[in-house]
């Protein structure tokens, strides 16, 4: 059973607020500490968990601890999304456009493309592409839409 931790934060406030009604502060301390195991056993982590948790995250506001849950997903998204991506490299005229795959960004490496400007050293030219001329805002937006761009019919 997974609870969010708003739930549990506020489980403990309330059994720490009963037990600690008619007690004097130390009988406070170790009620406090014993709710903590018996709920933290309850939701399937450790006490541990809990402090860890408490240190990272006791100090957010609701609307802060949601951004940062917002952000955990969307980093997720993301990572998937970059873990599917690879270069992949064609022959004789090839395209991925006519594959199933998703071209995000291409690079020509015939000889046409780059003996006159860069003296037949493909490297120079690659590394000269990839820091000067690539449109990664483009990249990403392919990405995004799942969809690689074709010039209109």
């Amino acid at each position: 059973m997974t609870t969010a931790p708003n739930d549990q934060v506020l489980r403990l406030r309330a059994i720490r607020s009963e037990r600690c009604a008619a007690s004097d502060r130390n009988t406070c301390a170790r009620s406090s500490e014993s709710a903590v195991g018996a709920i933290s056993r309850s939701l399937g982590i450790s006490e541990q968990s809990y402090y860890r948790w408490r240190r990272e995250y006791g100090g957010l506001k609701v609307s802060q601890a949601r951004r940062l849950k917002d952000l955990e997903k969307e980093n997720q998204r993301l990572r998937k999304a970059v873990s599917e991506l690879a270069v992949e490299t064609t022959h004789d005229a090839g395209t991925p456009l006519v594959s199933d795959r998703l071209p995000l960004l291409t690079i020509d490496v015939w000889e046409h493309a780059y003996y006159l400007d860069r003296k037949n050293d493909r490297k120079a030219y690659v590394e000269a592409v990839l820091e000067r001329t690539l449109n990664w805002d483009f990249a990403l937006a392919n990405l995004v839409r799942k969809e690689a761009w074709t010039y209109p019919a």
